[in-house]
This record gives C-alpha cells, sequence and structure tokens, in this order.
C-alpha cells in the first residue's frame, strides 16, 4: 500500500486498482494486525485516494478511521501500562535492573490504538488548499492531527507518572513468603 502511495504519475491508475484490492482484503486480516500497521495501511490509502484525485473518498475514509479508533481512545487510562522489567528508579531487590537505563517516556507502549498524524494527512491538506473553498474539509483535518497529537502527549505524561507493574520475583517474592511463614 505503501509503495501505491509513492507512484508515478504513470503508474496511479494501476496503484489506485491495486490499493482498492487491498483493502477489499482487508476485512479479513484487520483484526489481526497490529496497530503501526493498520495506521500505516490507512495512511498510505488516504494519500492513494489523495493523489488519484479521489479528495472526497480520502475524507470519507479519513472519517471512518477516525470514528473507528478515535482520539480518546489514545488516553483511555485502562490501555496504559508501565512494564516492570523497565527500571524507573534505582533498585537492589526485584526484577528490574540495578541502574536506570531509560526513561519512562522512553519505553516503547505497544498499547497505543491506531492514529493519524498530520505527516499523514498532510497530502490531502495540501490538496483541499489548492481546490479552495473546502474551509470546513480542512478544519477538520487540522483537529484530527491535533486530536491525537494531544492524545499522545496526555498518555506519554500519565504513562511517565504511573507507577510499574507490581510482579514480586526473585528476592522480594521469596522475602515475602518467608515473612508469611514467620507469622503462621
Amino acid at each position: 500500500m505503501e509503495r501505491c502511495a509513492t507512484s508515478k504519475i504513470s503508474e496511479r491508475k494501476v496503484a489506485k486498482a491495486f490499493a482498492n484490492e487491498i483493502m477489499n482484503k482487508w476485512d479479513e486480516m484487520q483484526p489481526k494486525a497490529k496497530a503501526r500497521v493498520i495506521e500505516r495501511l490507512h495512511a498510505a490509502y488516504i494519500k492513494v485516494l489523495t493523489i488519484t484525485d479521489q479528495v472526497n473518498a480520502a475524507l470519507s475514509h479519513l472519517r471512518t478511521f477516525v470514528a473507528q479508533y478515535p482520539p480518546s481512545a489514545i488516553r483511555d487510562p485502562e490501555s496504559i501500562e508501565k512494564p516492570h522489567y523497565r527500571s524507573t528508579r534505582t533498585s537492589l531487590v526485584g526484577s528490574r535492573p540495578l541502574v536506570r537505563i531509560t526513561s519512562a517516556a522512553e519505553v516503547p507502549d505497544d498499547g497505543v490504538p491506531p492514529l493519524l498524524t498530520w505527516s499523514d494527512l498532510e497530502v490531502l491538506h495540501h490538496r483541499l488548499i489548492v481546490r479552495g473553498g473546502r474551509d470546513k474539509d480542512i478544519g477538520y483535518i487540522k483537529y484530527v492531527s491535533k486530536a491525537y497529537e494531544w492524545a499522545l502527549r496526555v498518555r506519554r505524561d500519565e504513562a511517565v507518572r504511573r507507577k510499574p507493574a507490581q510482579e514480586e520475583t526473585g528476592l522480594m517474592a521469596e522475602a515475602l513468603e518467608e515473612e508469611d511463614q514467620a507469622e503462621h
């Protein structure tokens, strides 16, 4: 799909047909796909529709994507999990490394739902500007990109403040077991 989105002018008719064929088969594969694959596919498809002068179809697809994966889903606090295996402070006990290796903001978060960024929507935005008279649609594109950007920022801030998942393993688990046995 990404190859179709970067096709030359002479290849665009074939690229559009191939992209439509991929999207028709996508429904079967979507439940198994990871969030990053989903967003890359949809971003590329929006670009294919845009470069083949199907701006209305691209906007419609964008609206469908936003309805299916709203920016508010990114901020869902239940989906933010701070892994226990990453050190967020110096610790001599537990399953974490002894020294801090990364900041909490640098830990990759695989639980982020699919999203679209400004760079994914920029071509559509520029095409709408060139056509003129589409201020409402241009505003919608700006809103969508800023909404996802803001939701990611809030998610990152919440992830930094969140406590690591508690997993009692190793020496700490043994110490707790001995303490429980001593009480009984």
